[in-house]
């Protein structure tokens, strides 16, 4: 599931809610699965009442979209399965790796087609995946 919205969010910059929801959906049943769901919803509510408040400073201020909805879902879903540091962690790597490609983009494309806008859900599904793996190696 990951993988299919990191490539959607790639192609098109668009997050289809029917699959964020079957995230938030597969978040609730871990909670509920778990032995305290009102602290993993808590963990799934944190950061993306933080973004949610960010994107709307940011659209009050600007007029201008900066992050979309479906991230700001992503990343509701995705809170479940990580600890609440880790959640914040996953929105600053995330947007760490999507500066670095933007960089990078204009660095080796300097005449190449200009795209406005980064695939902020293809990053968050990208370091949540190494944000739960690196525990794992130790």
């Amino acid at each position: 599931l990951l993988f299919l919205l990191a490539v959607i969010d790639w192609q098109w910059r668009w997050l289809p809610i029917e699959w964020t929801v079957a995230v938030i959906a597969l978040g609730m049943l871990f909670a509920l699965r778990s032995d305290a769901p009102a602290m993993i919803i808590l963990q799934m509510l944190a950061p993306a009442a933080a973004l949610l408040v960010a994107r709307q400073t940011l659209l009050w201020t600007l007029k201008k979209e900066a992050l979309g909805l479906g991230d700001i879902w992503l990343v509701a879903g995705l809170g479940a399965f990580l600890e609440p540091f880790q959640s914040f962690l996953l929105i600053g790597f995330a947007a760490f790796s999507g500066l670095l490609e933007v960089s990078l983009r204009r660095w080796f494309m300097k005449n190449g087609p200009k795209r406005h806008g980064v695939a902020y859900g293809t990053h968050l599904c990208t370091i949540f995946i190494i944000l739960r793996n690196l525990g794992s190696l130790g």
